[in-house]
Parts: C-alpha cells; sequence; structure tokens
C-alpha cells in the first residue's frame, strides 16, 4: 500500500492511496482458469466498491486490513487501474497469478486551509499628468502644445482566487477612494476544477477598474 498527497500549493488536500493485490487463482485446466480470469475482470471494472483485503476467524464476521479501501466517503475510486497476469510455470495449467493495483482519493481531513490559490495583478494605465500634443506649423517643426495640466488614470485590479470546499470571498478593493471604482465594468467569474464528479477547487476569476484623477502612488497586489 502506498499513500501519497495531492497538492495544490503545497496545501495537502487529499490522500490517494494505491494498493497492489496479489491473488492465485487454482483450476481443474486452461478453461476452469480462463473462466475465473473474466469473471475476475469483470467485477474490477465496476466503479467506486469496497476493495481489499480482509479475513475472517469464523467464516460469518469479516474485518477490514489496512489494505482495505471503502467506497464510502471517497472522492474518487475506488477503481482498478492495472490489471496484469504474470506468467509462471503452471501458468493455465493449473493456476494463474493476477496482480491488480486498486486506486482511491479520500479528503485530508487534516487539512484546513480553506481558500487554496491567490493570483492578484495591478495594473496602471496612465500618470496624472500634463497632457501634451502637436501642433504641426506651416514650414516648420511641430510645435508641442499642453491641452490639459492634468490626466485621469485607470486602475485594474484583477487575479483568479480559488476555494477548497466553496467559492471565495472576492478580495479586498485595493483602492478605497469613494466612488472610484467603476462598478459596470467589474468582472466575476467562477469554475470548477473536477475529477469525475469530486470537485477539487472551486475557481473565482475577478477584474476592478478605478478611474482616478491622480497617479494612486504604489498599489501592491494582495495575496492568501
Amino acid at each position: 500500500m502506498d499513500v501519497s498527497t495531492r497538492e495544490i500549493n503545497t496545501y495537502q488536500t487529499s490522500l490517494i492511496y494505491d494498493m497492489q493485490v496479489e491473488i492465485w487463482l487454482s483450476g481443474s485446466g486452461p478453461a476452469d482458469i480462463t473462466s475465473q480470469i473474466e469473471a475476475l475482470k469483470t467485477a474490477m471494472l465496476v466503479p467506486r466498491l469496497d476493495a481489499g483485503i480482509e479475513y475472517s476467524t469464523d467464516g460469518v464476521n469479516w474485518f477490514s486490513t489496512s489494505h482495505f479501501m471503502y467506497a464510502s466517503g471517497c472522492l474518487v475510486g475506488p477503481q482498478a487501474r492495472v490489471i496484469s497476469l504474470p506468467s509462471g510455470p503452471l501458468q493455465y495449467a493449473t493456476e494463474q497469478y493476477v496482480q491488480i493495483q486498486i486506486q482511491a482519493e479520500y479528503n485530508n481531513a487534516a487539512e484546513s486551509v480553506a481558500n487554496l490559490t491567490l493570483t492578484e495583478s495591478v495594473e496602471i494605465i496612465g500618470e496624472g499628468g500634463a497632457k501634451n500634443i502637436l501642433r504641426p506649423r506651416h514650414n516648420t517643426v511641430s510645435e508641442l502644445q499642453e491641452r490639459r495640466a492634468y490626466t485621469d488614470v485607470t486602475v485594474v485590479q484583477s487575479g483568479s482566487i480559488s476555494g477548497r470546499t466553496s467559492y471565495p470571498s472576492l478580495p479586498a478593493f485595493l483602492i478605497a477612494t469613494a466612488g472610484a471604482r467603476d462598478v459596470d465594468v467589474t468582472r466575476d467569474k467562477k469554475h470548477k476544477r473536477q475529477i469525475g464528479t469530486a470537485n477539487f477547487e472551486f475557481i473565482r476569476d475577478y477584474s476592478f477598474t478605478y478611474s482616478l484623477n491622480a497617479h494612486p502612488g504604489t498599489v501592491n497586489p494582495g495575496g492568501l
């Protein structure tokens, strides 16, 4: 049994179990062995069933071992990934050796973080200084002429934030100037990353645009 973690931005969100099961099939001859193998292959193709090694002391009550995977509470699986039939000296005569790799993935309850990733950028468009133009003149170079002493500045705050079990709240607005945010161009887009029917990330893309009458100075992107 091998146990590994699925990591998103170094956060260990789930546990992946890989189990190697070895089985000896015995029969009366090639036809019997073939029938058993085909039945085993058909059974192993059924996904999301309890799988592994159990034991019984009385033939009635069964107990699971550490090499057992429950379908209940499983994010993905259990399901057979590889079924191999290695050769042997009595292959298809009276016995057949079978190897089955089974994989399942479970939520890591020990990981308590809610927001997994945040990628944010800030773009400042304009400087807020004077607006100058070149005014053409006859038979000489154009004249640089100031049209406005001040110009407007646009700030775009955009990014993507992902949650582990639900869509996270939008990050804080980086510009607090009253009325500066252009609410009509705010973007808020949601999508999921799934494996099968299991949700692994709830992703929210966003964009805020601010219109200012002067340069805001240093505005740094936020983080988790």
